[in-house]
């Protein structure tokens, strides 16, 4: 009986071609950007959520109050990390600098002729990091580990990075890269590409006790009144201990470690690592974009409303068609047909319809996929980032 009323169903798709093209594809098209803008939608609320402690991870961050009103920044004194293990010994603390636009030279090996060495410049930069931020961001290691950062001259590059400057990243461990013209630092170990839905794009890795000698020529001072975007620290608590008695504790951590006399009052306080992507707040000079949680909203409210309008738009010339199919319905009655036939056969139609629509949304939502649309790749667009200072676009949508 089934395999009857499919069968009818679709002999009457084709015999009315064109009603069946514009139902077909009005609702394919509709189902189409409700899937896409899901599929977008999920990537930006996934942001950071592939670290396995991102509830109990925290980015320290200032609020400052004065006299034209108040701003927000991600950035700390380059001292606060030190001050931050001493007065709040029951959590773990990792201070990340970041110099994005960074000359990195390969040496050809072939000689002193510099004109053989490639040059590479990464406008995501180089990370400069002690051991203690692996304690708290999980990376999965395909070569050396953590401990090597303990050490001077020591780098450490993600999968596809090692790959771009040696061919292969199996042959990348123990290669030697120079950073700004600067110094030069042997590669200590791999690590696994940093997802696309991550605001830390963690590309290159230099051990902190190598930058120190070089502090001045990142203009990173060492005053506490001076606070740049690419000096930041992050947090991990302990499941027994509350971001707001923190919170509270920063206030008293401010006083005493802020001296001298200034025209806005100061105030640190933990960001939740699951913030970080959706706070308007702060600049995201780690990441490349910051998503308002409206704008989210608003996606998922347009998606309603397409999908409601496409199926209104299908209920129309549905209705439209039954008009023409009285004659027919009238003639499966004579001929015996009940009423509960007629329904079944109704609905075996508009199931065939609805199948194909779904299944040719797929298709385009595949073929837009493929076409690169930036919150489903997650490829990272940078511009203008250099010492701290940032701007980041997505491309446009």
């Amino acid at each position: 009986m089934i395999k009857n009323y499919i069968k009818i169903a679709w002999r009457n798709i084709i015999r009315h071609k064109a009603y069946s093209t514009i139902n077909v594809a009005g609702l394919a098209i509709g189902v189409a950007a409700c899937l896409l803008i899901f599929v977008v939608v999920q990537y930006e609320l996934s942001f950071n959520k592939s670290q396995s402690d991102y509830k109990s991870i925290y980015r320290v961050v200032l609020k400052q109050t004065h006299d034209d009103g108040v701003t927000y920044m991600e950035g700390v004194p380059y001292p606060m990390p030190d001050a931050l293990r001493l007065d709040f010994p029951q959590a773990k603390f990792a201070r990340v600098i970041t110099n994005y636009g960074a000359q990195i030279t390969v040496p050809s090996g072939t000689g002193n002729n510099a004109a053989d060495n490639k040059k590479f410049i990464e406008p995501i930069g180089v990370f400069f990091l002690e051991p203690d931020f692996f304690d708290i961001f999980k990376y999965k290691w395909l070569s050396g580990d953590k401990a090597s950062l303990a050490q001077p001259n020591m780098i450490v590059l993600s999968k596809t990075t090692a790959a771009k400057y040696f061919g292969d990243w199996k042959n990348a461990t123990g290669k030697l890269l120079k950073v700004d013209n600067l110094f030069t630092a042997k590669v200590a170990g791999i690590v696994e590409d940093t997802p696309s839905n991550s605001d830390l794009p963690l590309n290159m890795a230099v051990s902190f006790i190598t930058f120190k000698p070089y502090q001045k020529n990142y203009y990173i001072d060492d005053s506490w009144n001076s606070v740049g975007s690419n000096s930041q620290v992050f947090a991990l608590l302990p499941p027994q201990v509350k971001a707001s008695s923190i919170d509270a504790q920063l206030k008293g951590f401010t006083k005493k470690h802020y001296t001298g006399r200034s025209n806005f009052a100061r105030e640190h306080f933990l960001q939740p690592l699951a913030d970080l992507h959706f706070d308007t707040r702060f600049n995201n000079s780690l990441g490349d974009h910051v998503t308002n949680v409206a704008t989210i909203r608003t996606l998922i409210l347009i998606a309603l409303l397409i999908i409601v309008m496409a199926s209104i738009n299908f209920i129309n010339l549905s209705t439209a068609q039954s008009v023409g199919r009285s004659k027919e319905v009238g003639i499966r009655k004579v001929m015996g047909s009940s009423r509960m036939q007629l329904i079944k056969q109704s609905l075996g139609e508009t199931s065939l319809i609805v199948t194909f629509s779904v299944l040719l949304a797929i298709v385009i939502g595949w073929v837009f996929k493929l076409r690169g649309i930036p919150a489903i790749t997650g490829k990272w667009t940078y511009s203008s980032r250099k010492f701290g200072s940032c701007a980041s676009t997505l491309s446009a949508l």
